[in-house]
This record gives C-alpha cells, sequence and structure tokens, in this order.
C-alpha cells in the first residue's frame, strides 16, 4: 500500500513520466524504502484500471514514444483515503509508518492516533522481546551484542520521534474535507 501513497504523491504535484517518478521517489524516500522501475509501471497500470490516472503519449522525432501519467480527481481521493486508511499490518512495517509519517499533516487527528498508538505498542513488545531473550554470547548466537545496543538504540530514538509527532496529533488535517 505505501507504494501506492509514494507514486500518488508524485503525481499530486504534477504529471510526470514514468521515468521522473522513479526518480522523484529515490530522492524523496530512498530513507524509507526503494522502489524500482519494475514495481512502478505495474502500480501505474493498475492506477489506471482504477480511474486513478491518465496515460498520454508523447511522440518524439527519433526517439521513443514518451508516456505522461497525471492523477485524476479520484486518484486525488484514493490517495487521501489512501492515507487515512491504517491497518494493523502498518504497526510492524517500519518502511510503511516513515513513509505515511511524511504525509502526517493529510491525516485526520484519529488516523493519527491509531497509527501512532499501533507503532508505539509493536515498539514496546519488541522492546520486551529484545530484553528478555539473552542470546548468549557464543560465536553462533542469534545477535551480538552490538546488533543488540543497535536495535535498542533504534526503538529509542522510533520511540521519541514518535513522542514528538504525538504532541501534534490535534493540528488541523489539511487534505481537502471532500476527499476524506
Amino acid at each position: 500500500m505505501y507504494y501506492d501513497i509514494c507514486i500518488l504523491s508524485c503525481l499530486m504535484k504534477k504529471p510526470m513520466y514514468g521515468y521522473e517518478i522513479g526518480k522523484i521517489l529515490k530522492e524523496t524516500f530512498s530513507s524509507c524504502t526503494r522502489i524500482s522501475n519494475n514495481t512502478i509501471y505495474p502500480i501505474l497500470k493498475k492506477f489506471q484500471k482504477l480511474g486513478y490516472i491518465t496515460k498520454k503519449q508523447q511522440t518524439q522525432e527519433g526517439r521513443p514514444d514518451k508516456f505522461v501519467y497525471e492523477i485524476t480527481e479520484s486518484g486525488r481521493k484514493g490517495f487521501i483515503q489512501g492515507l487515512n486508511s491504517v491497518t494493523g499490518s502498518l504497526a510492524s512495517n517500519r518502511d510503511e509508518f516513515f513513509v505515511r509519517l511524511s504525509f502526517f499533516h493529510l491525516m485526520t487527528p484519529d488516523v493519527r492516533k491509531k497509527m501512532l498508538e499501533d507503532r508505539m505498542a509493536f515498539i514496546r513488545e519488541s522492546l520486551d522481546n529484545v530484553k528478555i531473550r539473552e542470546d548468549g554470547e557464543g560465536i553462533y548466537s542469534q545477535r551480538s551484542k552490538e546488533g543488540k545496543v543497535f536495535l535498542l538504540s533504534l526503538y529509542s530514538l522510533e520511540t521519541e520521534t514518535i513522542e514528538k509527532f504525538q504532541l501534534r496529533i490535534d493540528e488541523p488535517c489539511l487534505a481537502p474535507k471532500e476527499y476524506l
């Protein structure tokens, strides 16, 4: 689902070629996820079938044709509704959580609250599991001490970030009301 959000977010700005979409995704979301062209084009095809985007052919002299993708009103609404539909699997998927967090301003306060609470509950459970489990110090243990320290630090940093976003839950949702 978050690949859909990433791709539609690009088209919310302006019509684009598939190559442009891939380039922007790489620049914008590379810290969260990697989306290859082999993933982008099937999603664009799916969006065409749903009526979320249109595809227009541009002929070029002496070069292969280019296709420009443009989001429709239905696609804009689908983007906002997709952002505001939070499933249980989101809590355990760090990439999707961070992608959605980047669109926090377009979520309703209820959705923000649920998303942050679910992720925090997942982190607490994961922290409990890390602390309970002692892997030993043998060379065949499942996690090195350094790995455990890294994981604990990562969860700590993520907890701090979530706590900062929790302070912003009640900020106005900037998405058009007719899309919600």
